[in-house]
């Protein structure tokens, strides 16, 4: 598995250096697509460059609000704040989760009607999904 954690890693750091500008990762599950994609690269994307904004999307929005408590237990553990706690500080619970909303949508084909939850992280304007 350290070989997948691997190559998602650098596609990540290729996509966020721009050398490419799309990734599909299709893998079973458990393995731990959800911890690298939408709980370690949004932070580390987030310490180069803290203004970037990421839309997080998962068929429950459990999964979305998981991955996102996951991303504030990482950011508030004394390991990063002892490497990063100069450089990079996180607002108060409100004001962070003051731009979190939750959104329905229904995507219809044909008579088939889906829905999935959606929840945001920093804000509307997100530039990577």
């Amino acid at each position: 598995m350290a070989g997948v954690c691997d190559a998602i890693c650098d596609h990540l750091a290729a996509l966020t250096l721009g050398q490419m500008r799309f990734l599909l990762i299709n893998i079973p599950p458990r393995h731990s697509k959800s911890t690298i994609c939408s709980v370690i690269w949004p932070v580390w994307v987030w310490l180069q460059n803290p203004s970037e904004r990421f839309l997080s999307a998962s068929y429950s929005l459990d999964l979305s609000a998981r991955d996102s408590a996951k991303k504030r237990t990482l950011m508030e553990s004394p390991w990063f704040k002892d490497h990063y706690g100069q450089d990079f500080k996180l607002k108060t619970d409100s004001q962070a989760f003051e731009f979190s909303r939750e959104s329905d949508f229904e995507l219809s084909k044909a008579q088939n009607t889906k829905r999935f939850s959606m929840m945001t992280s920093l804000g509307y304007r997100w530039q990577r999904l």
